[in-house]
C-alpha cells in the first residue's frame, strides 16, 4: 500500500484521527491508498502544498474543481 507523496505537510494525514471515524476510513481510502483521487493532493498538484485549504477534506473533490479548471 502506497502513502501519499504530501503526507508530510497535510494537514487531514497529520490530524489525530479517531480510528472509529468516517475520517479514519478517508485517511485509509486516500492517504494510504489512491492518494492521487485526494483533493487534497491534486489541489497541491496545480498550486502548491501551501495553498491547500486547511479543512479541505480529501474526497471533497468537487469543492476544487472549478479552481483547478479555472488554472487551465
Amino acid at each position: 500500500m502506497s502513502r501519499c507523496e504530501i503526507y508530510a505537510e497535510c494537514w487531514f494525514y497529520r490530524n489525530k484521527i479517531d480510528p472509529q471515524s468516517q475520517a479514519f476510513e478517508l485517511l485509509k481510502k486516500y492517504c494510504h491508498g489512491d492518494y492521487a483521487t485526494c483533493a487534497r493532493y491534486q489541489f497541491s498538484q496545480s498550486l502548491g502544498a501551501f495553498y491547500v485549504p486547511k479543512g479541505l477534506l480529501p474526497n471533497e473533490i468537487r469543492r476544487i474543481k472549478p479552481v483547478i479548471r479555472s488554472l487551465l
